[in-house]
């Protein structure tokens, strides 16, 4: 595999989304066309920090980002949610935080930069 710098769009919305098999940026639920990490800023209540999301698929066609709250469990983040917020935990820390949005949580992501893919 090749490994090239992608630029993306500058839609900064990342939808948590429980049915994802991984981070998606980018694009639709076609083909992913690569793989890789992607630099982020999220907000965790307080300050926005610099974080990396791991196994991004790169998906150009699809029209919001997802966040996929599976992959987070899988790596040993919790989440709580109530009516308004979620908040991805690992331990007692709060790393990042979406807002509710009609039926949709909203991570409060910033991009931090291109992505790294694997195509």
């Amino acid at each position: 595999m090749n490994s090239v710098l992608v630029d993306f769009n500058d839609d900064e919305t990342w939808i948590a989304d429980s049915g994802a098999s991984e981070h998606m940026s980018n694009g639709s639920v076609i083909n992913a066309h690569g793989k890789g990490k992607i630099s982020l800023i999220a907000f965790d209540g307080k300050d926005y920090i610099p974080t990396e999301l791991n196994d991004v698929l790169y998906v150009p066609d699809i029209k919001f980002n997802l966040f996929s709250i599976g992959a987070a469990l899988g790596q040993g983040y919790t989440m709580m949610t109530d009516n308004k917020t979620c908040k991805i935990i690992k331990g007692n820390d709060v790393y990042a935080i979406g807002l509710r949005i009609d039926k949709l949580y909203h991570m409060q992501f910033r991009h931090a930069g291109s992505i790294n893919v694997n195509l």
